[in-house]
């Protein structure tokens, strides 16, 4: 008898503490800052958190006991099913972030943006669970898509300044300019006439204001891209090498088609100020003697490409895209839908490469 009332004190004690480790876990879910749900192998809420249930909007204890899928959108349905399945078949810590944002649904319908976490729990009676840890992301969604049109106002209001100081100096500037040149040219003639000797000295201010009048309208027309309301990305790419090589000493080409666009002007802008950086850093930190920039279209794509045979990319900025221009190159390429990568080159020098989707 002693043995019987002994073994049953045993139990008692043991489930005593098991209930004891319940209300702990309970007490800790509670506590948790985000929205916690515990799933069984069916798919159906065992246990969920006050966060959780005012993050979704449903009344305490509504949520208990009805399937998973219903935090989630219909449309979602059968996706989400299979998803269960396979996790259930191979359970594995699979931490919030990782690129899954995912699209929850509260009581009245409306959709809201997710990260969760998942965690493989097993019971004591060899039963699996998962423990879910949800967070609302709507306000960084927000945060983020405010940054992301903030900055694409800075670049629309950097593009326009840069056009209107284009047109102003191709407008204004190369005018008066050209106006000097004719009234310096007149006075020249008119001193030869005469025999003076400051004649050679006017017909050299002649030449300098006629070089200044070139280097301008070359400056208003690379400024502002203005080529390209014209003859298209290729042309603005053609006169960026043009003006690289004639203004650098160094050999500066392009390999593109005619026609060759995304079907967009803002992403061949984009293009075009990526190609410009990429060239700039090759001559002023890459010390290169010879660029090549060339423009293919490939299965939707546009691909621009970027190489010198100067010294080379240090390993250092590319970790985080950072330093000589490469955050905002890969601003640009964002901002347009496309993707940019910058590798040191198969012999040396530097590859800069963005592609970018054709817009439909």
């Amino acid at each position: 008898m002693g043995g019987l009332h002994n073994q049953k004190g045993d139990q008692e004690r043991v489930a005593a503490s098991h209930l004891v480790e319940v209300e702990h876990f309970r007490l800790v879910v509670e506590a948790a800052p985000n929205g916690i749900l515990l799933v069984d192998d069916k798919g159906e809420i065992v246990l969920i958190n006050a966060n959780a249930e005012k993050m979704f909007a449903y009344e305490a204890g509504e949520l208990a006991g009805q399937a998973m899928s219903v935090l989630l959108p219909k449309r979602f349905g059968d996706h989400h099913r299979k998803y269960q399945d396979s996790f259930f078949a191979n359970p594995e810590t699979r931490p919030m972030g990782e690129g899954r944002e995912l699209c929850a649904a509260r009581k009245d319908g409306s959709e809201f943006p997710v990260e969760i976490g998942l965690q493989p729990v097993r019971t004591e009676g060899g039963r699996n669970m998962v423990l879910a840890v949800v967070v609302d992301i709507s306000q960084r969604r927000r945060l983020q898509e405010e940054r992301q049109q903030m900055e694409e106002r800075v670049l629309e209001i950097n593009e326009n300044e840069q056009r209107r100081l284009g047109r102003e100096i191709h407008d204004d500037l190369c005018q008066q300019l050209a106006a000097i040149g004719c009234l310096a040219r007149v006075v020249e003639q008119d001193l030869r006439k005469r025999g003076e000797s400051a004649a050679e000295s006017i017909g050299e201010i002649v030449d300098l204001v006629s070089q200044a009048n070139a280097r301008a309208r070359e400056i208003s027309r690379g400024s502002a891209a203005a080529v390209l309301d014209v003859d298209g990305l290729p042309g603005a790419l053609g006169e960026l090498a043009n003006l690289t090589s004639k203004g650098t000493g160094k050999e500066c080409v392009l390999e593109c088609e005619e026609g060759t666009s995304t079907g967009s002007l803002s992403a061949d802008l984009q293009l075009y100020r990526i190609a410009q950086e990429a060239v700039n850093n090759a001559v002023r930190h890459g010390e290169a003697e010879e660029i090549s920039i060339s423009l293919s279209r490939q299965d939707g794509q546009i691909e621009l490409k970027v190489t010198d045979d100067g010294c080379g990319i240090s390993l250092e900025p590319l970790q985080d895209m950072t330093g000589m221009g490469l955050r905002t190159m890969s601003y640009r390429a964002e901002a347009s839908g496309g993707r940019l990568s910058v590798r040191r080159g198969e012999s040396s020098g530097t590859e800069v490469c963005c592609i970018i989707p054709v817009s439909k």
